[in-house]
């Protein structure tokens, strides 16, 4: 007896309260961490209604929420990113094209693009090309404040070719 209860109604009123605290603490977050829990708890309490002993409301626990992990997350994780990650700030650079204001010569450290109404310092993806000015390029990478840029008709494939000839 703990406090007047028998030790199996201490149990139910266990369950009950990681349950309702699992769902709770799942309905602040929404991240799918705790819910796996609630439905062990759930079945932890059903064991113990129906007077499974301490150590089998613990193993069912266990194993149900292993089960529900190893079953559902998979499937959950998939359905939540399905959708496309949005650039943003400077990574929405990537991909866009570029016009050289100033040649881009790695081996002078010299050179700059104008996209979307803004300069900015630029460098070839490829030290070996000078690109002149009023080319255009697109920005392959972002280094710090650098954009690195390739020449707007090749493609990265055959960019990353030319470094091995």
């Amino acid at each position: 007896m703990i406090g007047g209860m028998l030790i199996e109604e201490v149990m139910l009123v266990v369950w009950v309260t990681v349950f309702v605290i699992c769902l709770v603490v799942e309905a602040l977050s929404f991240n799918l961490t705790t819910i796996w829990f609630a439905i062990a708890a759930l079945f932890a309490f059903l064991v113990a209604l129906f007077g499974g002993s301490f150590f089998l409301q613990i193993i069912i626990f266990i194993g149900v929420t292993a089960l529900c992990l190893i079953v559902t997350k998979p499937t959950v994780l998939k359905y939540f990113q399905r959708q496309p990650q949005i650039r943003t700030n400077v990574d929405a650079l990537i991909g866009k094209k570029a016009r050289v204001t100033i040649e881009i010569n790695n081996t002078l450290n010299k050179g700059n693009v104008v996209v979307g109404g803004n300069v900015w310092m630029a460098r070839a993806i490829d030290d070996r090309l000078i690109i002149s000015e009023n080319s255009i390029v697109v920005i392959e990478a972002v280094q710090g404040v650098k954009l690195l840029v390739g020449m707007a008709d090749m493609s990265k494939e055959m960019q990353e070719e030319e470094k091995f000839l």
